[in-house]
């Protein structure tokens, strides 16, 4: 999990950015570690899933190591924190721009996957919930991208 927010969060944004600006700047660490967290996310919803055949095999995920109720909350986490940084980049650093707060439209979704997980019964039930954690990652991010473009 801090691999994949490292490389495909932090990593990923920040070096995006510093290659386009020529300069790092600590204020895309909030957006860099929301794009990570989602990140996670989909691989959380994943290991979630694959709990059961992961244990049997001795696959030492997150998920094992914390059990299936643990990890429901670890997931709620990961959906706070993203749309927590997102949220104090705006209001930090975006407050004039009223389109920052576009990713907003992705809570729908933020609320359906956080409740489904929270109520899944059985690991398998979760298939369809990695598709919407995608559609999570992908509609957050983009929105936030668009609201970033229209400044």
């Amino acid at each position: 999990d801090l691999s994949v927010l490292i490389f495909f969060g932090i990593m990923s944004v920040m070096g995006s950015f510093s290659l386009q600006t020529h300069h790092i700047a600590l204020y895309s660490f909030l957006p860099a570690t929301a794009c990570g967290l989602l990140s996670v996310l989909v691989l959380n919803v994943n290991n979630m899933r694959d709990i059961q055949e992961d244990s049997q095999t001795g696959k030492r995920t997150l998920a094992v190591r914390l059990g299936r109720e643990k990890i429901r909350y670890y997931h709620l986490a990961l959906l706070g924190g993203s749309l927590f940084c997102l949220c104090l980049f705006a209001v930090l650093y975006e407050l004039a721009n009223p389109y920052i707060w576009l990713f907003l439209l992705a809570l729908p979704l933020f609320y359906f996957n956080g409740r489904a997980v929270l109520s899944c019964k059985e690991p398998v039930q979760l298939q369809n919930q990695l598709v919407v954690a995608i559609k999570i990652n992908i509609f957050t991010l983009t929105l936030f991208s668009a609201g970033l473009f229209l400044t």
